[in-house]
Order: C-alpha cells, then sequence, then structure tokens
C-alpha cells in the first residue's frame, strides 16, 4: 500500500487532518463529504475491494465491484498518459459517488498528489478563484468546463498543467474556445465498467483533433455494429459498449453515437449525436450556450419522430434552424419538433437524463 505524504486534505474551505479522517473523527458536513472521508479511510486502511454504482444515464443504475490492484492499475495508466506527478496538486469538484470522482481520489492517493476538494457545482470558476493556490489537475463535466473556460483568464488556466472532461460530449462552441487555450485540455472516453477513461481527446489549443486515442495497454476493436469493444490489462473481461465508433488504427477512434440512442423514424435509422454536432455548429454560430439533445418521440405515421430539446426560454429560431439544417442533414435527421423545458433532468454525476427529462411533456 502506497502511504499519502500530506497530514490532511482541504476541502470546502478548511484543512482536514488525515488522522481525523482514518479514525472516523473527521465529521463531514455534507454528502460529498461524507462519501469521500469513507473512501479516503477506506483506501488508506487498505481494504481490497469497492462497490461503483453507475450513474444511470444509459440504463438502469447498478452496482460493480473492482479490486484495489485494477484502481490502481487504472491510476497509473493515466499518469503515464497525462505525466501526472507525485506532489501536484488536484481538484476534486465531481460526486466522490459515482466513478469519476473516485478515481480522482484513487490517483491522488496512489500517485501522491495534494487533494484539494470542493463541493461538486457548476459554478465552479468561483470557488477555483476563491480557494487562490495552485491547480496542477482538475476533472470536471463539460458544463463546469464551460464556467472555467467563460468566467477565468486565460493568464490563470495557463498555469493548469492538466484539465480532464467527461461524462457527456463537448459541445461545438466550448471547443470553439478552447481553441484559443494552451492549456492542455482532454475529453476522455470511459465509463464506471472501465473504471473510468479508456481513451483520451486532446480539445484544446491548436493541438485540437477529433478523434480519442486509447491509453498505454489498451486494446480497441468493434463488433459487428460497430460498436466499440475494450480490452485492458486490469480488467478481466472485455467490454462490449453501445458506442458507435470509427476505428481509424489499433489506437485512434472517432465517437460517433450510441446504439441505443438510435431513432428508427420512417425505417431510417437517425444518430441523435450525428443531429447534435450540427446544431451545436448552428449554435455555435449564433453565440447561443443553451444546453440540447435529440431524441425520438413516438408518432403514428413515422413510428418516431425526430425532436429537438432546448433547456431555457423560447428562442425564436425553429424557422431559420431548419433551414440551416437543410444544408447538412437529410429530411429524416431534421427535427421535426423542438420542445422547451426550463430545466433538465440530470444524472448524480451530471449528465443530461433524456429518457427523465422528456417525461415532462407527459
Amino acid at each position: 500500500m502506497t502511504p499519502y505524504p500530506f497530514k490532511s486534505i482541504h476541502i470546502n474551505e478548511r484543512d482536514v487532518d488525515i488522522s481525523d479522517i482514518v479514525s472516523g473523527l473527521a465529521a463531514p458536513a455534507s454528502e460529498f463529504e461524507k462519501t469521500s472521508f469513507d473512501f479516503i479511510r477506506d483506501w488508506l486502511t487498505g481494504v481490497q475491494s469497492f462497490s461503483v454504482q453507475t450513474s444511470g444515464s444509459t440504463g438502469t443504475p447498478k452496482v460493480i465491484t473492482f479490486t484495489r490492484q485494477q484502481m490502481v492499475a487504472s491510476a497509473l495508466a493515466t499518469r503515464q498518459a497525462l505525466d501526472l506527478s507525485q506532489g501536484y496538486t488536484a481538484i476534486i469538484c465531481l460526486n466522490t459517488k459515482y466513478i469519476g470522482g473516485i478515481m480522482m481520489l484513487v490517483r491522488s492517493l496512489e500517485i501522491q498528489m495534494r487533494i484539494f476538494a470542493m463541493e461538486p457545482s457548476a459554478s465552479i470558476a468561483e470557488k477555483l478563484t476563491g480557494y487562490g493556490g495552485p491547480i496542477d489537475f482538475i476533472s470536471v463535466v463539460p458544463l463546469q468546463l464551460q464556467n472555467i473556460v467563460e468566467h477565468l483568464p486565460v493568464q490563470y488556466l495557463a498555469h493548469v498543467k492538466c484539465i480532464i472532461t467527461g461524462g457527456a460530449p463537448v459541445g461545438e462552441v466550448l471547443k470553439a474556445r478552447l481553441k484559443m487555450i494552451d492549456t492542455p485540455v482532454y475529453a476522455t472516453y470511459g465509463m464506471t465498467e472501465t473504471l473510468s477513461h479508456i481513451a483520451l481527446q486532446r480539445i484544446s489549443g491548436p493541438r485540437q483533433h477529433d478523434y480519442f486515442q486509447a491509453l498505454p495497454g489498451v486494446t480497441i476493436s468493434t463488433d459487428d455494429r460497430d460498436c466499440l469493444i475494450i480490452k485492458t490489462p486490469y480488467l478481466t473481461q472485455p467490454v462490449i459498449t453501445n458506442d458507435i465508433i470509427e476505428l481509424l488504427s489499433e489506437n485512434n477512434f472517432l465517437w460517433r453515437g450510441r446504439w441505443d440512442n438510435i431513432i428508427n423514424t420512417g425505417g431510417i435509422k437517425v444518430l441523435p449525436e450525428r443531429v447534435e454536432s450540427v446544431i451545436g455548429e448552428y449554435f455555435r454560430e449564433k453565440a447561443l450556450t443553451n444546453r440540447f439533445f435529440i431524441y425520438g418521440l413516438n408518432d403514428e405515421r413515422l413510428g418516431k419522430k425526430v425532436a429537438l430539446f432546448i433547456e431555457g426560454d423560447r428562442i425564436e429560431i425553429q424557422q431559420h434552424l431548419i433551414s440551416a439544417l437543410s444544408n447538412t442533414l437529410s429530411k429524416y435527421e431534421i427535427p421535426k419538433e423542438i420542445i422547451y423545458i426550463s430545466n433538465f433532468t440530470y444524472t448524480g454525476s451530471g449528465k443530461i437524463n433524456r429518457e427523465e427529462t422528456s417525461k415532462f411533456l407527459f
């Protein structure tokens, strides 16, 4: 077991002694603090297996158990890929009930990075400036990343060594802004079943590209649906995903969308993610920052019809949007209806829950 060299962690603007966490004397002030303290205590006292709940964004939530050795191997693969070093400051602002936050704790404890943790929030930029210390490594969801890019100056970000983001695709508006930032920012591909990310995509600066590159030791292939199959040195079985990809090489792939999101409309299969990408370009050009998604609604004639859900108040774009989309999308891909919902439903890990959000209609 790797000893942790720091006497305390900094969480929600206060220092908490490691000895108090391990002994159970540290009193959590929130559910985030409780799950963080519980995991740190279990890790530092040598617990050998950990149960992790999936977020439920693509199906019924379930619990998966991993060994300590598997989690260490995943953390070390990330260290190699991102060149993380002992003594770095790691900002933890993800829910530590789910795999993203849990693996940030594992990386910090195993690589011996200093833990600075703060309550998960979309408005993360204000907390970071209030914290005031150095930031070497931070993991965020795209909504948090958008807040960081909008509210922190480029000079501030220049001192950050690495940012990773996952849990949802990064929108076109945000990608355009990231082109102007030299700080290494990576989109991640992964899930609970793969112990967080197994591939990275550089999305900042002039080295920005559109493909994912597998981490060292990860093998990728596809099944007859063109869905990604993942093999890693630390998982006992291959993970067969529902993610449709285009395999570029033995290490690189383009993510196209999810098999279980496909909309069969009038006998034509539509990938929502392709439509969302085109709409994202339109939103970027019009400086619209609303979150949105494509979903299939029941239709007597088509079976399913393509619908666009937009978060927030109504904006008068329908006629111009449909005209703009017709230059790129087929008539089957163009949304037949635009639906506005004031607030989407999100999973505990910050992903849009499409199915639950769509239920507001009924």
